[in-house]
């Protein structure tokens, strides 16, 4: 099971194109709808690839309970602090992070306002990072090396954030290219090492694990 969740506190669909732009993607035409979640995961599983291979990225979103909710297929913009950041300042919300992947034993979440206020990443039972002030809603839960899924999605829970959409409509699934900025990022990252920078960072926002 993988399930990366971006939320934002408010109703920003008409802010999705700034949204997006924080993370260096550019709108594409041809956005789809999906009525259930399960039906946009199987779009995903099925189609990901292909566009990968035409350098499109797919994020679905949406809005349930007072928040504006992203799903990220690729597992990759929960990590971007700058960008959630940016998103948190811009449109002067609470922004949070969730992530679950069961096959690399990996559980996370974070918190944005603007500035990163809180952080908890856990793969392999190994802790790192964790920082930040723990949240009166991670009272009574496993927020530590013992994290598990009931544990990320109880946390989201709390907030009112269901990441696992069983309530979930009108989704719409985006189709995002890459922004210069960004094409010239992951040809840099894709480089031969020696080519590299020594001052270079050694791991990238996208090369979360």
């Amino acid at each position: 099971m993988t399930n990366s969740i971006i939320a934002i506190k408010g109703e920003h669909l008409n802010r999705a194109a700034e949204i997006f732009e924080a993370f260096g993607y550019v709108g594409q035409p041809n956005d789809l709808n999906f009525g259930k979640l399960e039906e946009l995961y199987a779009y995903c599983s099925s189609n990901m690839d292909n566009f990968s291979d035409q350098e499109i990225s797919l994020r679905g979103i949406w809005q349930d309970n007072g928040w504006t909710i992203i799903f990220d297929p690729e597992t990759i913009d929960f990590a971007n602090e700058e960008a959630l950041s940016k998103i948190s300042g811009l449109l002067g919300s609470e922004v949070f992070t969730f992530v679950i992947q069961t096959t690399s034993g990996s559980f996370g979440f974070s918190k944005y306002a603007p500035t990163n206020l809180r952080s908890f990443f856990s793969s392999g039972r190994i802790v790192d990072p964790n920082y930040g002030t723990p949240l009166p809603e991670e009272e009574g839960l496993n927020i530590n090396e013992q994290v598990f899924i009931d544990d990320i999605t109880s946390l989201a829970g709390k907030l009112g954030i269901d990441i696992e959409g069983q309530k979930a409509k009108n989704i719409t699934l985006k189709q995002l290219g890459y922004s210069d900025q960004l094409k010239k990022e992951l040809e840099a990252f894709e480089s031969p090492t020696e080519q590299r920078s020594p001052t270079a960072e050694a791991k990238p926002w996208w090369k979360f694990w």
